[in-house]
């Protein structure tokens, strides 16, 4: 039987971070020869297929799949499963022990935000028959780990993520943002990872500060201020004194009615962008063209893909000193980072590391006074950004999964044809 790789993650066609990386990803082994399947965590009722021909497998009942992985492996009889999730999450823990019933080998995309590595994940990862690291931060702390471990980066799409001045011209013309110098933050509103409080903490000390300022810059926030397991942004930001200083994202159908596009807040179809909205990734491209500067308050990232994608459209970043900050921005001179001021053990039994305010409002000050220096860094970020091209880290990818498939699974002798 020819080899098969079922791939679980969120569902290719979505604009989840996991979604586009298993999009890429995916097409690029079928693109290698490869047989892969996914499991869709979004895909209810039917197979569905995204605009690369990737096919999704719908969950059953449970939206944590469940009662729909075991089913596929017994099914499919894949080789090799793949999984791309927070297996962290608690109603994920089931993957584990039901992927060790069946012969198919286990290779997990490693998700670690915050170091130490938690006990928790130690536990989890220690499971799987091989795993991937996106980042050297993550490869690193995977050391405590005694499974092998491969760095494969996240990737991004550089005919999509570009420069653009035509349409940096035209959405910050409809957002109103002509004269506006404009700090962009992108991020999911879940529990403090990103750290939206730090950030509006930051931008209100800048603006104490350097008063002048008022009239000439705008945060853009690309989060939705409502999540469920979020903080509700619109009440931090009001509390700070920021409603005419801090903007979220709008959104309106377009004229074909087949997508949502970015409109001005004022707009009589606006309405707040949230996550399952599924911006395009070329949307995605005209709003961080819109913007001056990338800025990210986070306590803690695996990788960071929107830092990836504001650098291949030329901007600058400014982020919290801690996980992946040093290879993305540090070592490459792509940006500033901020100092930690605090570490905070979470659940997990893990640090997250808490921005300094105070200096992250510096380093935004600084980007916003030294326009040499920007575009020092600018110029920086874009040949950085290169170096994730999906046409370098697909074939890492497809090298693994060769290696991976070297020695035959049986589904009748069981593990590993033993």
């Amino acid at each position: 039987m020819e080899d098969l790789i079922l791939w679980f993650s969120n569902s290719t066609y979505g604009q989840y971070g996991y979604a586009i990386v298993s999009k890429y990803v995916v097409k690029g082994l079928r693109d290698h020869g490869f047989k892969v399947v996914c499991i869709g965590l979004q895909t209810l009722g039917r197979v569905i297929k995204d605009e690369y021909g990737n096919s999704n497998l719908p969950i059953a009942f449970d939206i944590w799949g469940s009662d729909a992985v075991e089913p596929y492996l017994k099914a499919f009889q894949p080789d090799i499963l793949v999984s791309m999730l927070d297996i962290w999450v608690k109603p994920l823990h089931y993957l584990p022990d039901t992927v060790r019933k069946y012969p198919a080998k286990w290779l997990h995309h490693a998700t670690i935000s915050y170091a130490p590595i938690s006990p928790i994940l130690i536990d989890l990862f220690s499971k799987a028959d091989h795993l991937v690291a996106p980042s050297w931060f993550v490869f690193n702390e995977l050391s405590a780990v005694p499974v092998p471990r491969t760095y494969i980066p996240h990737g991004v799409n550089l005919k999509i993520y570009k420069k653009n001045k035509k349409a940096r011209k035209e959405l910050r013309g409809e957002l109103g943002y002509e004269d506006k110098f404009v700090f962009l933050t992108i991020g999911r509103n879940r529990m403090h990872q990103k750290g939206f409080a730090s950030l509006f903490h930051a931008f209100r000390t800048l603006l104490v500060n350097k008063p002048e300022l008022k009239d000439h810059v705008v945060l853009h926030c690309h989060a939705y201020p409502y999540e469920p397991d979020g903080i509700n942004l619109v009440m931090v930001r009001d509390r700070m004194g920021l409603k005419d200083y801090v903007k979220f994202t709008c959104v309106k159908p377009s004229e074909s009615l087949d997508r949502f596009e970015i409109c001005n807040e004022n707009n009589e179809r606006a309405i707040l962008y949230q996550p399952n909205c599924g911006l395009l990734e070329e949307e995605m491209a005209r709003l961080y063209n819109m913007a001056d500067c990338f800025v990210l308050a986070t306590r803690g990232e695996s990788f960071c893909l929107p830092i990836i994608e504001a650098q291949a459209c030329g901007l600058t970043c400014v982020m919290t000193g801690c996980s992946t900050a040093h290879e993305l921005i540090s070592e490459p001179k792509t940006g500033l980072v901020a100092k930690v001021i605090a570490d905070q053990v979470n659940p997990l039994i893990s640090s997250e590391s808490i921005v300094d305010p105070t200096d992250l409002a510096c380093k935004m000050y600084e980007i916003y006074e030294n326009s040499e220096l920007r575009r020092k860094f600018s110029r920086s970020a874009i040949r950085n950004a290169k170096n994730y091209s999906w046409d370098k880290v697909v074939p890492k990818w497809a090298e693994l999964m060769e290696n991976l498939l070297v020695e035959d699974v049986s589904y009748e002798k069981g593990t590993l044809g033993l």
